[in-house]
């Protein structure tokens, strides 16, 4: 019989000195053998070497020497598996020229069909709850003495269904009871709330962190076996569920044995279930042997029978029988060999597939060195090495391994990128709390305070304080607006073409000497200029002023560059225009300047909505929507270039609209659809 296993983490208490972390593995070759798993609580007090480096060092010689030669006994690899890690970590302490066994709290498990194994270093340890009662899986397995192995002893034993196992990096007993923490599991099925349970037992009451790792045992059904005629149907379904012989024996013992990770290891009998249950089965043991032993020998009588009757039958057997079951093991033969060819496909395949998994690791390490001197380079290396990945992930095997990698690959992307992500962003304000329905659309600075408008109405913020709106119009719908500095007001740029003014308080619409604006997406001043993106023609209008308003409408770019689809602009002397597939062309004088975007990011930008510039300001600022990210580039005083400098992602962020660079204050604020949220840059 093989479990189904589940799992989960519980950290709970203060920030800890040093590292910790929970790792687990499961392999499911897909041949048929039975799946197992490797679970690694890990904890190192010290802030002197590298906690997470270490972690995952020690996990990967967990696999590779676990899963190593699976026809091989569990507990032989288990016990190999240990020898290895204390090889490596001695090796370790000497490339880190320092000693840090003494500091390390661990503990290694691994589950392969029936069987738990176990091991056990510093103040680690694992508990086993069946039925209420808890027992203490590593009394005895460590060895204070010892300072050169991490590991010295292994437990080993059978598990039951609906057993709970925990792995934790401190005595969890030491803040709670044996007694309640049997009840907590046993009123708590649910892995997850019974960790829960058992961070709301100990929280108050824990002087550090603690790491624990929960396991579930829960029962798989055996595939059933079906044979020809009834008796024979009969006879193989009992043998498949309920065991019988030796083998039912077999189930039903369970035990504990100790031993040496050493060349010369003896196991040792004892006992992993609790002390009531096991002086239950020990009053039985004398009964059960007596019936096991009737039960065998009835089951060679039933098995007698059948094999007689055939040998009977088989004299009897006339021409055509005898070639009917010529054809039968003909038909059984050329199956057996089909399966064993595609058995053996499949093996070839998953090998297959480790290979490309080792060619991604190698991708992942060497663009890390690389991507120091050479940035492209490296995230051409990342590139592959993701396409491996996913091949991996979408063939069904290895899937839990190629994960890690696409993990590990997103994150040597941001440090690449120096990307920084941040959970919860800094809410600024909230205009909720005026219009529960808000749906911002931009962002504008006014002296020393904030406007935010809706397409009919503007918002004035002041410090963190939101005046009450006022309408723009009662039949016109903004689509974008502009500060203008110069005249202290600010103009709105409508869906109908039509741009209105708002100064002193009042609003009012502006004229132009064509009688109608050109119809845009976009809308700046400088120098008294009005400026429209008209990204339907590819075009942006320039507009002078005049005594009634402003002159005829004249296009700004003079050259053949096609802006069409474009998205914003921005000036700062030059005017830069964010094209649809999130790259900014600059224009000087009305032809394009040809500038160089250098160490540009990895990130697809064809989201990207927003380009912001002012003429005093070093940065220029992209900001995309479709991936929450805001993209800021530093402009090269002596090329007139830009030169990407970073980005953050704000994790968890409501939809995006605009974003405002506050020089003064060194903090960029960005517009959701009805928050602000603030960084500090």
């Amino acid at each position: 019989m093989t479990f189904r296993i589940v799992s989960d983490s519980l950290l709970v208490g203060k920030e800890p000195i040093g590292f910790t972390q929970n790792y687990f593995y499961e392999w499911d070759d897909g041949l048929g053998g039975a799946p197992a798993q490797l679970f690694l609580n890990f904890t190192l007090a010290s802030t002197d070497v590298p906690g997470d480096e270490i972690g995952e060092f020690i996990f990967d010689v967990m696999k590779n020497y676990f899963f190593h030669n699976l026809e091989r006994d569990a507990g032989a690899r288990f016990e190999d598996m240990l020898k290895e890690i204390n090889h490596a970590v001695r090796e370790k302490e000497g490339a880190l020229q320092t000693k840090f066994i003494s500091k390390a709290h661990v503990i290694v498990a691994a589950i392969s069909g029936e069987a738990l194994f176990l091991a056990q270093h510093g103040g680690g340890e694992g508990y086993l709850i069946r039925k209420r009662y808890v027992s203490n899986l590593t009394d005895g397995l460590s060895d204070p003495k010892n300072e050169e192995d991490l590991f010295t002893n292994i437990a080993s034993g059978e598990l039951h269904t609906g057993d709970f196992v925990l792995l934790s990096s401190t005595r969890l007993l030491r803040y709670i009871t044996q007694s309640d923490l049997g009840r907590l599991m046993a009123e708590t099925p649910q892995l997850k709330a019974a960790l829960d349970a058992i961070s709301d037992a100990v929280s108050l009451d824990l002087m550090e962190q603690m790491s624990v790792m929960g396991i579930h045992v829960q029962e798989k059904l055996p595939e059933r076996v079906e044979a020809v005629g009834d008796e024979g149907e009969e006879w193989l379904e009992t043998r498949v569920e309920t065991g019988s012989g030796k083998a039912g024996k077999a189930l039903k013992t369970l035990g504990l044995h100790l031993g040496k990770a050493t060349a010369s290891l003896k196991l040792h009998l004892g006992k992993l279930i609790p002390k009531k249950e096991a002086e239950n089965e020990k009053e039985t043991q004398i009964k059960s042997e007596e019936d096991v032993s009737q039960k065998e020998s009835s089951e060679s009588q039933s098995l007698l029978s059948p094999v007689t009757r055939v040998f009977k039958e088989w004299k009897d057997l006339k021409r055509d029988r005898i070639l009917l079951t010529l054809i039968v093991v003909v038909v059984v033969l050329l199956v057996g060999t089909w399966v064993v060819r595609h058995q053996g496909q499949k093996y070839q395949y998953i090998t297959e597939l480790e290979t490309k998994l080792e060619t991604v690791e190698t991708d992942i390490n060497t663009a890390k060195t690389t991507g120091t001197y050479d940035k492209e380079t490296a995230q051409t290396l990342l590139d592959e090495a993701e396409t491996l990945a996913l091949e991996v992930l979408n063939s069904g095997y290895l899937r839990a391994k190629a994960s890690e990698y696409l993990t590990e690959i997103e994150e040597q992307r941001d440090y690449l990128d120096n990307v920084t992500r941040i959970d919860t962003p800094t809410v600024f304000v909230d205009f909720t709390t005026k219009n529960p329905t808000m749906n911002a659309l931009g962002i504008l600075p006014f002296n020393d305070h904030f406007y935010v408008y809706e397409y009919n109405q503007l918002y004035e913020v002041i410090l963190d304080q939101i005046e009450d709106p006022v309408q723009i119009d009662d039949k016109e719908v903004v689509i974008d607006a502009t500060y203008f500095e110069e005249n202290d007001a600010i103009l709105f740029l409508t869906k109908a073409g039509r741009v209105i003014e708002y100064a002193e308080g009042q609003f009012s619409f502006v004229d132009t000497a064509d009688l109608a604006w050109h119809t845009g997406v976009a809308l700046q001043v400088y120098n008294s200029r009005i400026y429209i993106l008209d990204s339907v023609n590819g075009q942006v209008w320039k507009y002078s002023p005049s005594r009634d308003g402003y002159g005829n409408a004249e296009g700004y770019i003079t050259d053949a560059t096609d802006i069409k689809g474009a998205a914003s602009i921005a000036i700062d002397g030059t005017i830069y225009v964010l094209q649809d597939d999130g790259s900014l062309v600059q224009f000087s004088g009305g032809e394009n300047t040809n500038f160089l975007v250098k160490k540009g990011p990895e990130a697809d930008l064809s989201g990207a909505t927003v380009v912001y510039a002012e003429l005093d300001m070093s940065q220029v600022l992209v900001l995309d929507p479709s991936t929450s990210r805001i993209l800021v580039y530093i402009k090269d005083a002596r090329s007139g270039d830009l030169v990407y400098s970073r980005q953050y992602v704000l994790e968890n962020a409501e939809d995006l609209r605009d974003v405002y660079f506050d020089k003064e204050a060194n903090r960029i604020y960005v517009l959701g659809k009805t928050k602000i949220y603030q960084i500090d840059y």
